[in-house]
């Protein structure tokens, strides 16, 4: 019975089997080696539940590891078109701001007669692009 459940991968029932048949033969070489036997078996089958416990350990590390370096990236890149539009934005700004100043001089010109109506609008035509 002991070997059926050592083939079925039932080791502590076979060992409980064992016991069982060592009342009964305290004197048998077969089962002594058939309690070694589980010995060692028990023993491998903690090793492979450990292993397999260091290898989901490590993937679930490695599965943290690229969703941190991919929330990283993702930071990086938002914080990264953050500062491109902030770019743009004080460029078209500062752009505006030139535009307005020219406007003015341009008006102050007109104003203290140093320009003429006609030459006033072909020059503000000129810096507005009509």
């Amino acid at each position: 019975m002991a070997q059926a459940q050592i083939g079925l991968g039932e080791l502590d029932e076979a060992q409980a089997s064992l016991a069982i048949a060592r009342e009964l033969e305290p004197k048998s070489s077969a089962l002594a080696t058939l309690g070694q036997t589980i010995k060692k078996l028990k023993k491998q089958q903690k090793e492979k539940a450990r292993a397999f416990q260091r290898r989901m350990l490590a993937k679930m590390a490695e599965k943290t590891a690229k969703a941190k370096a991919q929330s990283e990236k993702h930071d990086l890149d938002i914080k990264t078109a953050e500062t491109t539009q902030n770019r743009k934005e004080n460029k078209a700004s500062a752009e505006a701001m030139q535009l307005v100043e020219k406007l003015e001089r341009l008006a102050k010109l007109h104003k203290d007669g140093m320009i003429s109506g006609d030459e006033y609008a072909a020059a503000k035509r000129q810096l507005i692009g009509l």
